[in-house]
């Protein structure tokens, strides 16, 4: 088998697991894919370890099943044995994709830099250079990062991701031009793509209200109504909120209460999804379920504070 074969095979797997690229970005929830295929996959593989425990085969599935499945810590160690074992290109990037999911952006750069260098193919390693544009990012090397993008972007000029990464770099600028222009693009690319519809949206609240809110339905529309079983990314907090928040200033407030509801399904931080659906809730007369929300929102932050206290005395 050729090493670009084999690549592509690798590919193939990698994105039946998470799903497509755009969780890179740590912005899209990130499923578990088919339990049973998980599953299966932790149980064979935990049967040929006992056998042979320097099995890279073995160590590189199992470390990403549990990485997928959300057992976090225990893919990152098996992925650190199976580095020490062999030092390619599958394991490398599982490394910076878990590095990246417990926010070590820095390492995660100091391993997509180690996979340019080695990388010969084309393709990959422009995919290498765009990861290497979102970790600049997350790390607040922004002028970086979109000179990067730039520079990707001549070669992937239809990856609706690379001009996504570029609006949120001039988002950070404080251009809204550039910002706009970036969104379009992205959105003419991939239409049907909810985090695109929200960002535009938040773009345009204050130029052009009626094109936010048409955005901000499509939002809704898009928006697969997850249930809390759902393995959802850290990162994608806030993205309802956000959308809730916006349809409350618009004076939509059964729309903003529809998004908390999505919002708080889905799994995203609840103080300010809680905050929102109270303001709703009391624009729209329900001052009793408001008072309610509110109490459930302080029994919360007393019981972060009690979490808090209990790890400073621990620390103690």
């Amino acid at each position: 088998m050729t090493p670009l074969k084999s690549k592509l095979i690798l590919l193939s797997c990698l994105l039946v697991l998470t799903g497509s690229r755009n969780n890179d970005l740590g912005i899209y929830p990130c499923g578990i894919g088919d339990q049973k295929s998980v599953n299966e996959i932790l149980a064979r593989t935990e049967k040929t370890l006992k056998t042979n425990p320097n099995d890279t085969d073995a160590l590189f599935e199992r470390s990403y099943a549990l990485f997928i499945n959300g057992q976090i810590n225990e893919g990152m160690t098996l992925c650190e044995k199976l580095l020490t074992l062999e030092n390619t290109f599958r394991s490398r990037d599982l490394h910076y994709r878990i590095l990246k999911r417990v926010g070590k952006f820095d390492q995660s750069l100091a391993d997509t830099e180690i996979m340019m260098r080695s990388e010969k193919e084309t393709a990959f390693l422009l995919t290498c250079q765009f990861m290497k544009a979102t970790f600049l990012y997350r790390l607040g090397r922004t002028q970086e990062a979109l000179a990067l993008c730039e520079d990707v972007s001549k070669d992937l000029s239809e990856d609706s991701e690379v001009f996504f990464l570029k609006a949120l770099c001039y988002n950070r600028l404080n251009d809204k031009k550039k910002e706009l222009e970036s969104l379009e693009r992205a959105i003419s690319i991939a239409p049907t793509n909810s985090q695109y519809r929200l960002n535009r949206a938040i773009n345009l609240s204050s130029s052009n209200k009626d094109r936010a809110i048409r955005d901000l339905n499509l939002f809704c529309a898009l928006n697969p109504k997850h249930t809390p079983e759902n393995n959802i990314q850290l990162e994608y907090a806030f993205s309802f909120s956000k959308a809730a928040a916006m349809f409350l200033e618009m004076k939509e407030y059964a729309r903003a209460l529809e998004l908390c509801k999505m919002g708080l399904a889905q799994g995203e931080e609840k103080y300010e999804l809680w905050k929102t659906q109270a303001q709703a809730l009391i624009k729209t007369g329900k001052t009793k379920e408001a008072q309610d929300v509110i109490q459930q929102a302080e029994t919360w932050l007393n019981e972060q504070d009690t979490l808090l206290n209990a790890a400073k005395q621990d620390k103690q």
